[in-house]
């Protein structure tokens, strides 16, 4: 199957995915932009291994997005499928509207829904307009499905697929995870009998650490706090750290992976008090090593994957008082704890990259051999 996908910058975890699902097809990714203004360094040390990866000469607009008239010359005859996992970039609606013009067939992919037109009906007629016409749509979430139709697409042209940065070598064995969180917590010198609750991400407004902070003046057991990230918010971080008196708050830099996976394993709890994601990736990982998650209804990865009172909780973005009781509840039920752990480590087994391949090329199988290209014009 030779197929062509269109997004905007070769993220790791895209390339990861995209090097696994090229090993059982013939694929090419054409990117808008070698790398997101937003992120480090570490964002641009990738390698296309398993696909063809095409990076366009373009002008940046935004952080990870580039204008370039030169993905048409990409667009042709001769693939089984064009996706295009970047619709409402200048590149993606460039290449939708190039498709349509030549009757190109062409499906819609996202991980998360885009931001609310408001009350800009012009906004909302362009995007019916992009995204009506595609032979069909792969979505990760009851959230990018509710999108997908309100700008035209058929319930039935939707096709779900598990968005993950996690490799199934990555999944902590239960067996073997008290010895390696005793092993992690001696590596970064964390007090052993002392819980600790993690939060990753960028230092943004967004991620809402400023409510995980205050949370952490409301818990009743004592529990070291690690947010480890980097970005514009540190010195407000520091500020609220100080006012508030927190004795035992780590406020840390981006780590390298390795370092990242020991912080995973030394914790107790993750959370994750976005006000806003279209996804939550940092969900994914902490559920991979076994971490009960208490994260917000604004972040869809979270609202996908946490059953409450399963595997984690959920609270209003915001509420550093629902948090900061979901904390202490996990915190103090050792029962409710383990229990949490291992329905994570099981269910977070449906979300691995091979997975998210394995179901990308079982899709798309499935499209080719019911020829509901047809349809198209």
């Amino acid at each position: 199957m030779k197929v062509l996908m269109l997004t905007n910058i070769p993220s790791p975890y895209r390339v990861a995915f995209l090097n696994e699902w090229g090993r059982s097809c013939d694929l090419t990714a054409v990117f808008e932009r070698a790398a997101s203004s937003e992120r480090d360094g570490s964002w641009s040390a990738y390698r296309f291994t398993g696909f063809q990866g095409i990076i366009l000469k373009s002008i940046p607009v935004a952080a990870d997005k580039g204008i370039s008239l030169s993905v048409i010359r990409y667009l042709k005859k001769g693939y089984d499928f064009i996706i295009v996992a970047n619709p409402i970039t200048p590149v993606g609606m460039l290449a939708i509207l190039t498709m349509n013009l030549r009757r190109l067939p062409y499906l819609i992919e996202g991980d998360g829904p885009g931001a609310a037109d408001g009350k800009s009906r012009l906004r909302s007629l362009v995007k019916k307009r992009l995204l009506r016409k595609a032979v069909g749509y792969l979505s990760p979430s009851k959230a990018l499905d509710a999108y997908y139709q309100r700008y035209g697409a058929a319930k039935e042209r939707i096709w779900r697929y598990p968005f993950t940065s996690v490799w199934e070598r990555e999944i902590a064995d239960p067996a073997q995870l008290d010895d390696r969180k005793r092993a992690a917590r001696i590596r970064l010198g964390v007090d052993p009998e002392r819980k600790m609750i993690l939060a990753v991400g960028s230092f943004v407004p967004n991620k809402g650490f400023d409510v995980l902070l205050r949370a952490a003046g409301l818990l009743t057991r004592q529990a070291a706090v690690y947010l480890v990230g980097g970005g514009e918010e540190f010195p407000k971080y520091r500020e609220i750290v100080e006012q508030l008196g927190l004795p035992e708050v780590y406020i840390l830099p981006f780590q390298v992976p390795e370092i990242l996976t020991d912080y995973y394993l030394a914790a107790d709890v993750f959370a994750f008090p976005t006000r806003g994601d279209s996804w939550g990736l940092v969900v994914n990982e902490a559920m991979a090593h076994g971490l009960p998650v208490v994260s917000t209804y604004a972040c869809i990865g979270a609202v996908e994957l946490v059953a409450e009172g399963e595997n984690g909780f959920l609270v209003d973005a915001g509420d550093e008082f629902g948090l900061a009781g979901r904390l202490n509840r996990i915190l103090e039920e050792d029962g409710l704890r383990g229990r949490m752990s291992a329905n994570n480590l099981e269910k977070i087994r449906g979300y691995t990259i091979e997975e998210m391949a394995r179901r990308h090329g079982r899709i798309l199988e499935q499209l080719k051999g019911a020829d509901r290209c047809i349809s198209f014009f």
